[in-house]
């Protein structure tokens, strides 16, 4: 498939943001998910957000709508160390599909979902 290199630029702003907030910000979630929608986010103090990779953006979504695009990225999360609560335990890489809608001039997160095959390090 094509890629879309413009929209992976600027949903690498957007879902780093995003996957801050749906781990720790849960408060500033609704900034990043389509209106109308709904993402539940990560139980508090559960992980913390490290690294995203996002993979090429396809230049349309299978059903051919370009406003709305299926992505998978890839993110480090931290561990908080079950201790004296100072540092991370160690790292979990989780593979994501991450279905987003563009605006017209603003990109929003419709859907999340678990990749098959995803746990890593």
């Amino acid at each position: 498939y094509d890629t879309d290199s413009q929209a992976a630029e600027q949903l690498e702003g957007v879902l780093t943001g995003f996957f801050e907030a749906y781990a720790e910000e849960a408060g500033h979630l609704d900034r990043y998910v389509e209106p109308g929608a709904s993402v539940t986010p990560l139980p508090a103090n559960s992980v913390e957000f490290s690294e995203l990779s996002v993979m090429p953006v396809p230049s349309k979504s299978s059903s051919g709508d370009d406003d709305v695009r299926q992505v998978a990225t890839t993110v480090v999360w931290g561990l908080p160390s079950a201790g004296d609560g100072e540092g991370e335990a160690g790292q979990l890489a989780q593979s994501y599909l991450v279905t987003v809608v563009n605006s017209g001039n603003e990109w929003y997160v419709r859907d999340i979902q678990g990749a098959p095959h995803s746990f890593g390090d």
